[in-house]
């Protein structure tokens, strides 16, 4: 953050891609009950 130079270098830089990976811990995650086990279309959050 504090590098002269590397702001200098990177200024008008962007980074594709750059962010961070969406990650929900499966704590807070809505448990799963056995009767939705066949349903179509839902997303994973494992990643």
């Amino acid at each position: 953050r504090n590098d002269e130079e590397l702001s200098k270098l990177l200024g008008a830089v962007t980074i594709a891609n750059g962010g961070v990976l969406p990650n929900i811990h499966q704590v807070l995650l809505p448990k799963k009950s056995g009767k939705d086990k066949g349903e179509i279309g839902s997303a994973s959050q494992e990643f």
